[in-house]
């Protein structure tokens, strides 16, 4: 009889084996490695200082957000940071941004490239959770929305988003 079974001890039976082990053992190895190195990312509590350096009217728009003024506002960003660790240490693409927006209001960021304005719109969209500060839609903790209830707020990310055979009417 010529036949060998493929799945014997004799042709590729120690090879399955050897996979199997190997698939756990690294399946958990990851499993390990992820829970450590996101560990990093936790969000923590921390005071910052305020710039002495800013615009008056991102100065009066910060102290409006601080002094609770906003409460009939349906977004609002106290303090935000988020920085990543990275193999040259930590980089900050988000630093302490305060402001709120008015129910009914739509709005934009502008700024130069790098500057944190994706990464905050992560931040809200719940794609990423901030290092420090407290970001609310309508007066819930971003932390805490489920994807079900970002059905108030739009949307439109920065890569090639928009479709130019729509006319703006659609």
């Amino acid at each position: 009889d010529t036949y060998v079974n493929p799945f014997s001890m004799q042709l590729l039976g120690p090879y399955y084996i050897t996979l199997a082990v190997e698939g756990f053992v690294l399946f958990f190895a990851n499993l390990i490695f992820e829970l450590f190195s996101f560990s990093t990312y936790k969000t923590k509590t921390i005071i910052k200082s305020i710039v002495h350096n800013e615009d008056s009217d991102v100065a009066e728009e910060r102290k409006k957000v601080h002094l609770n003024d906003t409460s009939s506002d349906i977004l609002k960003i106290v303090g935000v940071t988020k920085a990543f660790q990275s193999m040259f240490g930590k980089r900050v693409a988000v630093d302490n941004v305060s402001f709120s927006v008015p129910r009914g209001e739509c709005f934009g960021l502008l700024g130069v490239n790098g500057a944190g304005k994706t990464t905050l719109f992560r931040i809200l969209t719940g794609q990423e959770k901030p290092t420090t500060g407290q970001a609310e839609i309508n007066g819930r903790d971003i932390r805490q929305i489920l994807s079900s209830d970002h059905q108030s707020l739009g949307y439109c990310p920065q890569g090639d988003a928009l479709d130019f055979v729509l006319t703006p009417y659609e």
